[in-house]
């Protein structure tokens, strides 16, 4: 028995390893130039570390690109977020070398489910999120930084500072204006006094 009638398989048609095979047998799998990867291209110049993700679906794998490196499926672009699905006889293109999938009928994509997070939609939420989570790190590293010399212009300058502060909190607290009405006016007639 072949090793392609029991498991599903990545075999090279064109580039420097053509007629490498490569068995799949877990999801993700991770087409690159890196070691670690199961689709493992080392003689291409123009694949990178890690290439390509490739994740099982129904009859087949939802190709994506990582970081951006060109891959295709049947011709067409997949990219970071938008992903291409790759069937069986159909040609995968990462730099100079195309790999033709493969489907047994007890591999792992005959008895795949479709998976709601390895759809586009799912991915576009996870790469939102990571861009906001950074835009919170650097939004929280800056605010440090701001907070620290507002401290210290706070201890040299304490009057100009708790006016900044009343300021501050009559505009972005308007559920308290009321109470910080009161103690200006309270502060005035104390002061005047």
């Amino acid at each position: 028995m072949k090793i392609s009638e029991v498991h599903d398989t990545l075999t090279v048609t064109k580039g420097p390893e053509d007629g490498s095979e490569f068995v799949l047998t877990t999801s993700p799998v991770f087409i690159g130039k890196d070691s670690s990867c199961l689709v493992f291209i080392q003689f291409d110049v123009n694949v990178r570390p890690i290439h390509a993700r490739a994740s099982v679906i129904k009859n087949g794998y939802r190709i994506r690109s990582a970081e951006g490196a060109p891959v295709y499926v049947a011709n067409r672009r997949a990219g970071m977020i938008r992903s291409r699905t790759l069937r069986p006889g159909q040609v995968v293109r990462v730099g100079y070398t195309e790999l033709v999938l493969g489907c047994a009928p007890e591999g792992i994509a005959a008895t795949a489910s479709e998976r709601w997070g390895e759809s586009d939609l799912a991915w576009l939420g996870r790469a939102g999120i990571s861009r906001i989570a950074a835009l919170g790190r650097l939004l929280k590293h800056l605010g440090v930084r701001l907070l620290g010399g507002l401290l210290k212009v706070a201890r040299e300058h304490w009057i100009i500072a708790t006016v900044l502060l009343v300021a501050l909190l009559y505009f972005f607290v308007p559920q308290d204006r009321e109470r910080i009405i009161t103690g200006v006016q309270y502060l005035r007639d104390v002061l005047e006094k």
